[in-house]
């Protein structure tokens, strides 16, 4: 294979490492821009060279400062965010950046419409998207006054997911009763959080869904769909446990969505199907390859590859929609141990634990032929119990 132009992946956790794989088995040179200390896909043996950044969210200057630096050594080198937080300043600053690379993100007036959720409900709505009812409250009399409308529980979510996941830890949180709202509502508007109520869409774990798809001026060129098995926690959290299958009834609002947006590029649209009439909504849009990447590579579709292409010299990918079903891509940790804590909540069989294991399946980490990173994984999990343990053992000496 000739010599190809290098891919700077940022942000090397669970996400930035399916992207690196993706590309390495492709031939492509991987550069790797992490931020995070846990980070663990710059271990991949297809990472050539490995750099650090600040925080892209707490100094977004000194981040891109450190690719313009890159730039002077990697010109012409794709340039590929693998979250939000690496997403954000690079679309915003895409015209300075694309001066000495070739940026796989689109421009921001449309990337705000996918990270900023608020405007994402307000596009579905606009264009007749099927999404759950949601409101920005400004008062708690308000946010009660929404609650009578749609009903308990309720959801309460951020309108920018990815920082409030790393202040708070969860994506969203439950109010089941009225005394939930007050206590939730008061602690995000106490932290100068601006969040959603939104309508509680019913179903179990698989009535999630993914629109994979790749869009040129806002059409699409090939797709793939998968459905989610296991969440954790279960009914709101991330994907533990997704399988690819064919899902012809996302097409038509993904599609439809996407043109209006008129969005360039890999997208992932989430969806759930509402128990009540049998309907998938939309429930958001990922501006950038999504944590079950893997899952469409193993299924026969190289997403990274694919963008990585366009981003580089335009190439458009091969129209049609053909992928593998049955194929499950599983992150073990999160799966083994939401399994255990959550097994009365959830009555799984053994035989619907075991499945995704001895089916066709990917990892998210774990690969027998790149075992750097899972080896990087289990030194920080182990260091930082470690470190823990510890400080409870001083708390408790000095209390």
């Amino acid at each position: 294979m000739n010599k190809q132009q290098p891919a700077l992946i940022l942000g090397c956790h669970k996400i930035g490492l399916g992207i690196i794989r993706a590309l390495g088995e492709k031939g492509v040179p991987v550069v790797g821009i992490s931020y995070s200390k846990m980070d663990m896909g710059y271990a991949s043996k297809y990472v050539i060279e490995h750099h650090r950044s600040p925080h892209p969210d707490m100094d977004p200057e000194g981040f891109l400062s450190v690719l313009m630096q890159l730039g002077n050594k990697w010109s012409g080198s794709v340039l590929i965010p693998s979250d939000d937080a690496t997403l954000i300043p690079v679309s915003k600053q895409k015209k300075r950046l694309g001066s000495l690379f070739k940026v796989a993100a689109d421009e921001w007036p449309v990337i705000e419409k996918c990270v900023v959720k608020k405007h994402t409900y307000a596009l579905a709505d606009q264009i007749g998207v099927l999404c759950p009812r949601t409101k920005i409250p400004s008062s708690i009399g308000e946010a009660k006054d929404f609650v009578r409308q749609i009903g308990l529980p309720c959801l309460i979510k951020p309108t920018v997911g990815h920082s409030f996941f790393e202040r708070f830890k969860q994506k969203m949180f439950f109010a089941r009763n009225l005394a939930d709202l007050e206590t939730l509502f008061d602690q995000f508007a106490e932290a100068g959080v601006e969040v959603m109520l939104q309508e509680f869409i019913p179903g179990d774990d698989r009535s999630g869904a993914n629109y994979n798809s790749f869009v040129v001026g806002g059409e699409p060129v090939i797709s793939v769909t998968a459905e989610k098995v296991r969440l954790s926690p279960p009914k709101i959290g991330f994907p533990r446990v997704v399988v690819s299958k064919r899902l012809p009834e996302l097409a038509a609002p993904a599609n439809a969505f996407l043109k209006a947006l008129g969005y360039d590029g890999f997208s992932c649209m989430e969806f759930k199907r509402d128990s009540r009439d049998g309907i998938y909504r939309l429930m958001e849009i990922n501006a950038r390859l999504n944590l079950s990447t893997p899952l469409s590579v193993k299924a026969g579709v190289n997403f990274p590859y694919l963008l990585y292409r366009y981003a580089l010299a335009g190439e458009v990918p091969r129209s049609g929609d053909e992928f593998h079903e049955d194929i499950y891509w599983i992150d073990p940790g999160k799966d083994i141990a939401e399994s255990i804590r959550s097994y009365r909540q959830e009555r799984f069989s053994a035989a619907d634990y075991i499945r995704p294991y001895i089916k066709p399946h990917t990892f998210t980490i774990l690969s027998l032929t790149d075992t750097g990173p899972v080896l990087k994984r289990g030194h920080d999990l182990v260091t930082e119990g470690l470190k823990r343990l510890f400080n409870k053992i001083q708390k408790r000496r000095f209390s």
